[in-house]
């Protein structure tokens, strides 16, 4: 029989700890305990079910901006605390483009530059695991809604990036 070492116990001890400290960025699963529901270790608002889709606006029962199953979409996706609120604030920024009726070239490009701002801020604090193309997919995920998204696009016409104000995130 072999003799394992300490250095190979230290080694297996460090394998188990960072397997054990993996969030599996999507693979965590929902749990409900005492009522309150949470996708890989983060609270989550819950399933509104066909609700979901009937507005653009959807629902939002926490009020954070995000719509319930865009959120309840973030966090099974998510490998941290950090990456979650990071992608919230992004998924956030598309949320407050489908709802808004009406665009100057303005406040269209302060839309398009924060959605930036946000993908910057989120790649920077993360290891961005989720695409931005994902979150964009997930948020405007009806026909409505991509109507809505494309008419603050559509509100901008051609510009240059000279154009683009500050974040106002």
């Amino acid at each position: 029989m072999a003799k394992i070492t300490n250095t190979t116990r230290k080694l297996i001890l460090v394998f188990c700890f960072f397997l054990s400290a993996c969030g599996g960025g999507g693979s965590g699963g929902s749990k409900t305990v005492n009522g309150v529901e949470t996708i890989n270790g983060i609270v989550v608002p819950p399933d509104p079910g066909s609700a979901a889709s009937a507005t653009l606006a959807g629902v939002d029962a926490n009020q954070n901006g995000v719509r319930d199953e865009v959120e309840r979409s973030i966090a099974s996706r998510s490998a941290s605390q950090t990456e979650f609120n990071q992608s919230l604030a992004l998924a956030r920024v598309f949320q407050a483009t489908i709802v808004k009726s009406s665009w100057t070239k303005a406040e269209a490009l302060q839309a398009i530059s924060n959605s930036l701002c946000a993908e910057n801020n989120r790649v920077a604090a993360t290891e961005n695991t989720q695409s931005y193309d994902t979150i964009a997919q997930v948020t405007t995920n009806t026909d409505d809604r991509q109507v809505a998204f494309g008419a603050m696009l559509g509100s901008v016409g051609t510009f240059s990036s000279d154009e683009l104000p500050g974040c106002s995130l």
